[in-house]
């Protein structure tokens, strides 16, 4: 019984070899940006099956959402458009939206590097800070002027001046609480 059940096991071990397994998504690294597709307009976003690679920046083609990672607080994910302008998304974690991405005219194109793309303010993009903890992100087109194409996104740590200024904030939020609650006991 042992040794049908390993059989079964080798079988199976070997056709995935061969034929590959379904798609899924596995943990999403920092720093990196990834393709994903998308049809027309209400569609969710999906893996990259016939995405063109990035002639600029590095990037690597998504797998099948949701597009899982663990943040530890205080990193990053953006979503931008790219190719041709117009494109919006919404962006959940766990079936909760997080942000929407800026509507757009759609007029134009951006080419096909995630950072050009994201320096153009006329393309469509969004950015949030994430809470410590597990995500689980998938998202939904909220238009699509041409009825499908490719888009980026990235899971990043801060650069130390976003930092500085977050830290700035807060520092400040502090002192004006604490000036209140001093105004409060005179």
């Amino acid at each position: 019984m042992i040794s049908k059940f390993n059989t079964v096991k080798k079988l199976a071990l070997t056709a995935t070899l061969l034929f590959g397994s379904a798609a899924s998504a596995g943990p999403i690294a920092v720093d990196t940006w990834y393709e994903f597709s998308f049809g027309a307009t209400g569609s969710a976003a999906q893996a990259c099956t016939s995405c063109s690679a990035s002639t600029g920046t590095p990037t690597v083609f998504a797998d099948a959402p949701a597009w899982t990672f663990t943040s530890t607080g205080g990193q990053g994910f953006t979503v931008v458009d790219a190719f041709l302008r117009g494109d919006s998304f919404d962006v959940f974690d766990f079936g909760t939206l997080l942000f929407s991405t800026t509507p757009v005219a759609a007029a134009g194109t951006c080419g096909n590097d995630p950072e050009v793309c994201l320096a153009d303010p006329l393309v469509s993009s969004n950015r949030v800070i994430l809470a410590a903890g597990a995500h689980s992100i998938t998202m939904t087109v909220n238009n699509s002027p041409f009825g499908g194409g490719a888009a980026y996104f990235r899971y990043d740590v801060p650069e130390p001046a976003s930092m500085f200024l977050l830290g700035s904030g807060l520092l400040g939020l502090g002192y004006l609480r604490r000036r209140k609650l001093t105004a409060e006991q005179n």
